[in-house]
């Protein structure tokens, strides 16, 4: 009985770890830091605040404050490909400042940052969350990597 408390919890921590990428293609690697003392990312200073980089990622990647905590995870950032099948139709999801929804032009499908990227059920048919990149926050530099 005690082995399978074990293997169980081994699981979860190792697939709560885990971050998805559906069908978006692997980019080589990149590390990008931004300063929060400068004006251009000034938006990340308050919750749900969010930049777009476009110069990283498979199709940009936007950047989003889910916390203001001063901790680590304050921060996520997601590839602004649609995870459904982004061979077929290529599609950049569009991005309102200050959201917390992105939306599929092509497709439909609405992702909710705010929970991991995932898609909101029944917006259409991704079935994976967005790409999502690591993010480390020392409390002025948040650095997005894969």
């Amino acid at each position: 009985m005690n082995k399978i408390i074990t293997l169980t919890l081994i699981a979860i921590a190792l697939t709560s770890c885990t971050q998805y990428s559906g069908n978006v293609p692997e980019v080589g690697e990149f590390s990008q830091t931004y300063d929060l003392y400068l004006t251009s990312n000034q938006d990340l200073c308050t919750i749900y605040g969010s930049i777009i980089d476009t110069t990283i990622g498979y199709r940009g990647v936007l950047v989003f404050r889910n916390a203001y905590e001063g901790l680590p995870d304050d921060f996520l950032a997601f590839d602004m490909a649609c995870s459904h099948d982004p061979f077929e139709h290529g599609a950049t999801v569009t991005w309102e400042r200050w959201g917390v929804i992105v939306e599929c032009p092509v497709c439909g499908t609405k992702y909710l940052l705010i929970n991991y990227g995932w898609p909101i059920e029944n917006s259409g048919p991704s079935v994976y969350p967005l790409k999502q990149y690591k993010t480390f926050f020392d409390g002025r530099y948040v650095t997005v990597s894969n």
